[in-house]
């Protein structure tokens, strides 16, 4: 058509039906070029441009569409101010759709649906549900719209109470679509008589024949009722799809059923990337790490191409093996084949890097990610990451700069800048970084920021203050805290705290002896041997789990030009101690008895002083052990169990040099003196 006889007509009817083809750009382009031409646009014109707008992010704003409304005298039709109370709405500017709604003299039930689903899509559902409660009619896509917003805002109780409301005054009982959702939202919150009750409405409505109906049954099943019911229903669904073979799967690695779950791979008739992603990120789960990677490059052999939660799974595979050149390979092809960086996978590559140990790449990767999301995981991800490997200083700059941008820190990003405070010592950072989480953002303190607070406290010596910020937390108290204060009492010699602290701990897990050992150190550490030796009888009489215990064996000792010789090896853990074992135990301490005094006398004669690192509450360890006959666990570098001649150094170079021998006790279980302890008693030179 020739430019001068295009007419609004002629330019409406192109751009309405480039409009609802969904080539938004085009439409807009036609608008435009309208203008431009000077010729006036109508109510069906801005209608179809504002339809544009709500599914395009154009170059021409709603705002402007909206000037052209208000200089046209449009506003004042319904179909254009539904329409953009539709635009606003759907490009989240619902405030502003919210005053064209107040505005509006008269609505219709579009109206009112194209402001319930702004909300909705915004998460904003206590608006949305007061929206949804004024609608003086609503349709199918009222409460489907009502329903899928609780759905995205995981409100489990609200969509199910809003389902049970459409049924009932609507007499709807929704699609496929709406009960796959629900169905998810129930397996969510292992809500298994809701879920049961929408597979009856799926069995009464005939939807137990489509394909993802039935893939998400296995799932719910699968996730909350246990295997065997997600078996039958696997055994009952279409297998011609991979749909079904993939959520049994998922139950099976869910149940850590690793061989299983493979062979149901190795049978799958066909396989897509979230087969592969599937089994992958079970094995990255599970630890099995070089497992996930060959099945990864074998994926990528079989030309299927991975998508970005497939390489994050790889990508935490990497990071647990700690095989830096292989991490950065997988980087190489992310950036190769330009798969966009979900905050996922941006997180994953950071965590790869600082976990392989190369904290300069974590950083550069975070340089790099970080111009291409708006999002605040790989924030989390580096200054988390920073933090654990040391560097507190850099993960708080990061911090800093953070509170600079429009990003705003979670709950997780608070965790990792407590734990670079609790690092680096910094309490009244930490304190008025855990006091503006909640004033300045908002963000309610949960268990894990308490426990940075109190492990805080606890290591800077602050035992009182970690003490009562335990005792006044709104939650109650968990293991990891308890540990804590058990450890910052040890550490700091507060006998009193470390009772109370061990007290706690066996309450909240009685069948557990860890707190007992750490509770015997401490009493160790004060030289309250008579405490020592109650604590150890109450964790082996009690049949508690308690850590490897360590003893002496083949303590003949042979003569050599250097040293004598007796060696130390891991005793079995015997615990929880049974009855049966009461023989062998005996046994062991008769023989550790004998290899102590064998040391003991041997190391007196040798008079030897040897220059090497030890620990000296190691011979404390063995004296108590020797005295009380009780199995003590040995201390040793990193949590490590001192083993053969470094413990032995230690042992002669304190018994030679230490003054803490003097005041150690020297007589036995039976009361009598015992002849081996008044022989380093004699011999000690101080």
């Amino acid at each position: 058509m020739p430019q001068a006889q295009r007419d609004t007509v002629s330019y409406t009817t192109v751009l309405t039906a480039l409009a609802r083809a969904g080539h938004a750009g085009d439409a807009l382009a036609v608008f435009r070029g309208m203008l431009a031409q000077g010729v006036p646009p109508n109510e069906v014109t801005l209608a179809g441009v504002l339809t544009a707008l709500a599914h395009h992010t154009a170059p021409v704003p709603v705002s402007v569409a909206h000037a052209v409304t208000v200089r046209r005298g449009l506003g004042r039709f319904l179909i254009v101010a539904t329409n953009l109370v539709h635009a606003y709405a759907s490009t989240s500017q619902v405030c502003s759709a919210r005053e064209i709604f107040e505005w509006m003299p008269e609505k219709n039930t579009v109206t009112w649906n194209a402001m319930l689903n702004g909300y909705a899509k915004a998460g904003m559902v206590q608006m949305a549900a007061e929206v949804f409660e004024r609608i003086p009619e609503r349709d199918a896509v009222s409460w489907l719209t009502m329903i899928d917003g609780y759905i995205c805002a995981d409100c489990k109780s609200e969509a199910l109470r809003a389902y049970a409301g459409m049924v009932a005054e609507a007499d709807r009982r929704g699609n496929a679509a709406l009960l796959i959702d629900l169905i998810k939202v129930c397996a969510r919150h292992a809500a298994v008589p809701e879920g049961q009750q929408l597979h009856a409405v799926i069995l009464k409505d005939g939807f137990d024949a489509h394909l993802f109906v039935q893939a998400t049954l296995i799932h719910f099943y699968g996730s909350c009722e246990g295997l065997e019911l997600a078996r039958m229903q696997f055994r009952l669904s279409d297998k011609s799809h991979v749909a079904s073979w993939n959520a049994f799967m998922s139950g099976l690695l869910r149940e850590n059923l690793m061989r299983e779950a493979r062979k149901l791979f190795d049978d799958m008739p066909e396989r897509d990337t979230i087969s592969w992603t599937t089994l992958l990120s079970g094995y990255a789960q599970s630890g099995h790490s070089n497992t996930a990677l060959q099945l990864f490059f074998s994926m990528l052999g079989a030309g299927v191409e991975p998508n970005d939660v497939t390489l994050a799974s790889t990508l935490s595979a990497v990071a647990d093996s700690g095989t830096l050149e292989q991490g950065r390979s997988i980087h190489h092809y992310v950036v190769s084949k330009s798969i966009q960086l979900t905050d996922n996978l941006s997180a994953g590559l950071i965590d790869m890097y600082a976990k392989c140990g190369s904290v300069a790449d974590a950083v550069q990767a975070f340089s790099y990610v970080k111009r291409k999301s708006s999002s605040v995981s790989p924030w989390n991800a580096i200054i988390c990451s920073l933090a654990i490997h040391g560097h507190a200083n850099m993960s708080l700059q990061l911090f800093s700069q953070l509170q600079s941008t429009s990003i705003k820190p979670n709950s997780v990003t608070y965790i990792g800048v407590l734990n670079a405070c609790c690092h680096a010592g910094l309490v009244t950072e930490g304190k008025q970084h855990f006091e503006s989480m909640s004033r300045e953002y908002g963000i309610q303190p949960t268990i894990k920021h308490y426990g940075c607070m109190v492990d805080l406290l606890g290591r800077a010596g602050h035992l009182e203050e970690a003490e009562h910020l335990t005792e006044t937390m709104p939650m109650k108290s968990d293991v990891v805290i308890w540990g804590s204060i058990l450890a910052a009492a040890r550490t700091h010699g507060n006998v009193a705290l470390g009772e109370k602290a061990a007290e706690e701990l066996a309450k909240l897990d009685p069948n557990h002896g860890a707190s007992k050992v750490a509770l015997s150190n401490i009493f160790a550490d004060a030289r309250r041997w008579n405490n020592v030796s109650l604590v150890r009888k109450e964790l082996q009489d009690g049949n508690l789990e308690s850590p490897i215990y360590y003893k002496l064996t083949n303590t003949k000792c042979k003569k050599n030009s250097n040293s004598g010789c007796c060696s130390i090896h891991q005793a079995q853990a015997t615990s929880p101690l049974k009855p049966s074992n009461i023989k062998k135990k005996r046994d062991a301490e008769e023989q550790m008895r004998q290899g102590v005094n064998q040391l003991v006398e041997r190391v007196v004669r040798m008079r030897t002083e040897v220059a090497a690192e030890f620990y000296p509450e190691t011979w404390r360890h063995i004296f108590a052990m020797f005295v009380y006959g009780d199995l003590v666990p040995f201390p040793g570098r990193n949590g490590d169990a001192l083993m053969g001649d470094a413990c032995i150094r230690g042992a002669r170079k304190v018994l030679v040099h230490s003054t803490d021998i003097v005041h150690a006790r020297v007589e036995g279980k039976d009361g009598k003196e015992n002849a081996s302890a008044r022989s380093i008693l004699s011999h000690n030179p101080n």
